[in-house]
């Protein structure tokens, strides 16, 4: 079981949100999220489940962990130059754990488009062969509420970053699913349009949710990593709740 100590300095400094002190990790934000999402799921009717079965080729036992996990990536795109420098604080702590901010590399700072840039690739090598990898990142890059283009997708990617930033990525990536425990991926390569549609809005929405101070506190709130996204999956019970999410 892997805790946040053991997370290279330059992964666990880079930072989702900013606040007070060191604000709120990327992993940890991710973890947030996916723990709304997968809480929002296990909510739904049998129906809605039996429709996303069909609809992701996934069996109904695995929908709300698999799916929460992939709402959770909405925002791998913060990890990049042009994001981290936004807040100054923060940036600080990325330059004092290696990470380098060339100027050139600044102008790419949209994270969404970011995070389904680096997904498509990313997923392929976590799952071997997923046809819907593509898809999927398409959707999560449209969880404020537009799906991009895939020009806009092709630009997204920083200039001639130093190459301590695609190790941190990778070193975050690993630890949010090993934390995740994810056994099963997709068997249908082709996603249909209502299916990807959704998964947006249910990202949109549990990222809403997963990122509201009230609920959920700012840095980490376990030693171990799948402790915080446990934590975080108790944490979203109550925000569910407290919303009167039925």
């Amino acid at each position: 079981m892997r805790k946040f100590t053991d997370l290279p300095a330059a992964a666990r400094a880079i930072w989702a949100k900013s606040g007070e002190l060191n604000g709120h990790g990327l992993l940890c934000h991710m973890l947030d999220v996916a723990a709304v999402a997968e809480a929002m799921l296990s909510r739904e009717s049998r129906t809605t489940w039996q429709w996303l079965s069909a609809s992701f080729g996934l069996p109904s036992e695995n929908l709300p962990r698999w799916l929460g996990a992939m709402s959770g990536l909405h925002d791998f795109g913060k990890a990049i130059p042009g994001f981290q420098a936004k807040w100054p604080e923060g940036q600080m702590a990325d330059r004092a754990a290696g990470l380098g901010f060339k100027p050139v590399s600044l102008s790419a700072a949209r994270h969404d488009l970011a995070s389904a840039a680096f997904l498509r690739t990313e997923l392929v090598r976590h799952f071997p062969g997923a046809g819907w990898a593509q898809a999927i990142s398409q959707a999560l890059g449209a969880h404020h509420g537009y799906f991009p283009s895939s020009q806009e997708v092709k630009g997204a990617k920083p200039l001639y970053e130093s190459v301590e930033w695609a190790s941190a990525r990778g070193q975050l990536l690993e630890a949010y699913f090993s934390a995740l425990s994810l056994d099963e991926s997709p068997t249908l390569n082709e996603l249909s349009l209502p299916a990807l549609a959704w998964l947006a809005g249910l990202t949109s929405v549990a990222d809403w949710i997963g990122s509201n101070e009230a609920w959920f506190s700012l840095g980490e709130r376990a030693e171990l990593i799948h402790e915080h996204h446990a934590k975080a999956r108790e944490l979203a019970e109550v925000a569910l709740d407290e919303i009167g999410w039925p």
